[in-house]
């Protein structure tokens, strides 16, 4: 059974600062695929995110499947209200979203019950990173764009991480992440990389 293509990217071009960063990129992904984007610092991986995004502007042709309405993002900075205790942070995107979630399901889910009543700006940064992914998680998005989501992460947050990333794909997520650390791809799923040099 074919599966279901969900981005097509034709001839992308970017520039930031008036010096081009991305020049003919091409590719696609099918639902439940994983692109692994590769390259050195400054050869700009974080623009292509950026630009698929929406962020960034870009010539070329990024095309979304027709039932693509939602994209998920996770950066570099994860957009974190600091004043806020992590239970209200992840009360705020359970209404937001509207979801059937309830917040002690959500603590429990990504293990943050030792900390759900601290305020952000206590958290590590692998402890704000996760809850980036909460947000993230709740968006239900067919398309996750991950830019180096295990760095500065431990071990026991770089598996969760790498576990629920793992689990979206086989729910059909396309995934297209950066990153610089080694990165296990889940079995009987299809990986491709894209190098920018």
């Amino acid at each position: 059974m074919l599966k279901k293509k969900i981005l097509q990217v034709s001839k992308l071009n970017c520039e930031r600062n008036y010096l081009k960063v991305l020049r003919n990129v091409s590719f696609k992904i099918h639902a439940g695929e994983m692109l692994l984007v590769k390259g050195k610092n400054g050869s700009g991986k974080t623009s292509l995110l950026l630009a698929l995004a929406g962020i960034l502007p870009f010539t070329g042709n990024v095309s979304f499947d027709i039932g693509i309405e939602k994209i998920g993002y996770v950066g570099h900075k994860n957009a974190l209200r600091l004043n806020e205790t992590v239970e209200q942070h992840v009360d705020f995107w359970i209404q937001l979203y509207k979801s059937d979630f309830q917040t002690d399901e959500l603590i429990k889910k990504f293990n943050l019950h030792n900390i759900y009543d601290l305020p952000v700006h206590f958290l590590s940064f692998g402890q704000r990173k996760k809850l980036s992914f909460v947000r993230l998680f709740l968006l239900k998005a067919k398309v996750w764009l991950l830019d180096e989501p295990l760095t500065g992460l431990d071990k026991n947050n770089k598996l969760f991480i790498s576990n629920m990333i793992s689990n979206q794909t086989k729910n059909g997520v396309g995934v297209i992440l950066t990153t610089h650390e080694k990165f296990f791809p889940p079995k009987n799923v299809k990986v491709e990389e894209l190098h920018i040099d």
